[in-house]
């Protein structure tokens, strides 16, 4: 089960006998906004990357899309929709030529349709790679074929990667999570007693 095929996938849907047994059933599963309608986009460079930040960005409510390299259509018709100007842009990619240009295209082409946003990134960083000491690994570029040393995000240790972004998440976010699950719980259960 912890195998994830993401090339094939089942849709199925929750059915119910009345509107009241679907409310119940799916009270527990209702979430309340931590981030008062501005959730942080977290971007990463590539699909594996976003497969291990995807449970960390599910607790935190923010929103985590993959754009595997260098990409125009899902940037309009799935990102740039769900973004506003000013909104939080948390952002993972390899620190080499390839990466630096993937980036910036990405930016550039949301922000000509969204207006500025507050763009942080995560990782790879220089100082990154000095800290955690990131092994080179020589690239060769397919449009031009040159050859140079590049550093790839998932080098660093899969914890690492998690703890850099819960801890920009935690100063982030504008209230504490714990509170928003307290106000939540109690939410559900005044929901609870007026259905029974």
């Amino acid at each position: 089960a912890w195998i994830r095929d993401e090339t094939r996938r089942l849709q199925a849907w929750a059915l119910y006998g009345s509107v009241i047994d679907g409310v119940r059933d799916q009270l527990d599963g209702i979430r309340l906004d931590p981030w008062d309608g501005q959730p942080p986009l977290i971007l990463t460079e590539s699909r594996s990357l976003a497969g291990v930040l995807e449970d960390t960005a599910y607790k935190y409510g923010a929103a985590i899309a993959a754009t595997n390299g260098q990409v125009g259509g899902f940037l309009h018709t799935d990102i740039i929709p769900a973004l506003s100007e000013g909104q939080t842009v948390l952002y993972f990619g390899d620190l080499d030529r390839a990466g630096r240009q993937i980036e910036a295209n990405t930016r550039r082409e949301i922000e000509a349709e969204v207006g500025e946003l507050a763009w942080q990134r995560l990782a790879l960083t220089d100082d990154q790679v000095r800290e955690y000491n990131v092994p080179a690994k020589l690239k060769r570029d397919g449009r031009d074929h040159v050859e140079e040393q590049a550093y790839e995000t998932e080098a660093l240790s899969q914890r690492v990667i998690i703890d850099l972004l819960v801890t920009r998440l935690e100063a982030l976010i504008p209230r504490p999570l714990d509170d928003v699950h307290v106000r939540a719980s109690a939410q559900r259960d005044a929901i609870r007693e007026v259905l029974a």
